[in-house]
């Protein structure tokens, strides 16, 4: 048994140009029980695509696997997938240390709209339905000085958090057609547009780093940073 979830990328790739936005899907999680045969996790991430060829228009499939786990895209690999780099992902994750349940995150955080509206009430601020859409902010609908004093909050609380550097993510495509002759013509669409990244080798070693809990890591970058923990 096991399970394969694939969901909108926060970016798009364009490696079809404008038109992968609407024909690309992010494999974003899946699992396999413990004792499930040999080579399913492959086999159903395959399925899992053939049957998104079949009933929706999506054709492009992409991954990414977090070096900071120790992954490499081993199931990827095993499937075929175009392999495009270690070069994806933020740059850097924040801490912070009143909410350590939080643990880690990226700098997106303090961009979404949930985030966004709790600055607002903090500062005493009404919110209005049209400053937001599905999960984006309209800045340009905001008079200029409540956006200003909602980024300026933004700002200092992302100074206010620990930050470390993490190593980037690979990522792997795969374009998958209803029948070979759609799957052919996305190919050789990909290579023209994309020739520099046809013959990147798959990475040759799993990283084996030991993770750290979220507190044991905070604790580490704070002596690091001289900044002690509340």
């Amino acid at each position: 048994a096991g399970v394969v979830v694939l969901g909108t990328p926060n970016a798009f790739s364009r490696f079809l140009g404008h038109e992968s936005r609407d024909m690309e899907k992010l494999i974003s999680r899946g699992a396999c029980v413990s004792w499930t045969p040999k080579n399913l996790a492959s086999s159903l991430v395959m399925f899992s695509l053939r049957w998104m060829v079949k009933h929706t228009p999506y054709r492009i499939f992409s991954a990414y696997s977090d070096t900071t786990a120790g992954e490499l895209g081993t199931i990827y690999q095993a499937c075929n997938f175009i392999y495009l780099g270690q070069k994806y992902g933020a740059r850097d994750h924040y801490f912070d240390p009143l909410c350590p349940k939080r643990g880690w995150f990226t700098d997106r955080f303090f961009r979404k709209t949930a985030t966004v509206k709790r600055y607002a009430q903090a500062l005493g601020i009404p919110w209005q339905r049209p400053w937001q859409g599905r999960d984006k902010i309209y800045w340009e609908k905001m008079p200029e000085e409540i956006a200003f004093r909602l980024k300026t909050a933004a700002k200092k609380h992302r100074n206010s958090c620990l930050r470390k550097k993490i190593p980037k993510k690979h990522k792997y495509v795969y374009f998958l057609g209803r029948d070979k002759r759609e799957t052919q013509r996305l190919r050789r669409r990909f290579r023209k547009l994309n020739p520099s990244l046809m013959k990147i080798p798959y990475p040759p070693k799993r990283s084996l780093s030991r993770r750290l809990s979220p507190m044991d890591e905070a604790s580490a970058e704070s002596r690091r940073s001289n900044c002690p923990m509340p």
